[in-house]
């Protein structure tokens, strides 16, 4: 049986951004060269950051077989970008890990399908944009059986103007510059 520990993209972005070395980043978050590697790999998959940022510290896509990568590519193994919590009750954060004008998919969150949860998404604490909120409908939910979070798909149904620019603006810094 495998221990999966969670690493938040936030507080290992903030790290590397401050300089920390490979090595203090491995001892810190108890991963080896492997390991970093492929966060390295995932905060570039899910646009956390440049590959400017991190193309000094990064191994080759080579060194994973495969398999390896298309393990890391499934839900329940994405390394989550931005916390998410459901209005009044924010002790409890799950994450988001896809981001679009109209859905979101979070981790970490109970929820059962066609329910209804106002979101809010404290971009402040990350990326430097305002906390916004939305209503949202959850359309799936995915429970994981070897004791992994829950991943729930969420449709936005209802966003004021502001907090829809404010959206916009998160997924726009979530990309990679071209």
């Amino acid at each position: 049986m495998s221990y999966k520990r969670k690493i938040t993209a936030e507080h290992i972005v903030k790290d590397i951004r401050s300089g920390m070395s490979d090595e203090r980043l491995m001892e810190k978050y108890i991963l080896s060269e492997r390991g970093i590697n492929k966060v390295f790999k995932k905060l570039l998959d899910h646009e956390a950051m440049s590959a400017d940022e991190l193309s000094s510290r990064i191994a080759s896509y080579a060194d994973l077989s495969p398999l390896d990568y298309l393990r890391e590519s499934t839900p329940h193994e994405l390394v989550c970008l931005v916390p998410i919590y459901e209005e009044n009750l924010q002790d409890i954060r799950g994450s988001v890990c896809e981001l679009t004008e109209k859905s979101v998919g979070v981790a970490g969150l109970e929820a059962a399908v066609n329910e209804l949860k106002k979101l809010v998404i404290p971009a402040d604490e990350f990326f430097g944009i305002s906390p916004f909120s939305f209503r949202a409908a959850c359309r799936w939910v995915e429970q994981q059986n070897d004791g992994a979070e829950s991943v729930a798909g969420f449709e936005i149904t209802d966003i004021s103007d502001e907090d829809y620019q404010r959206l916009k603006q998160l997924i726009r810094s979530l990309r990679l510059p071209e």
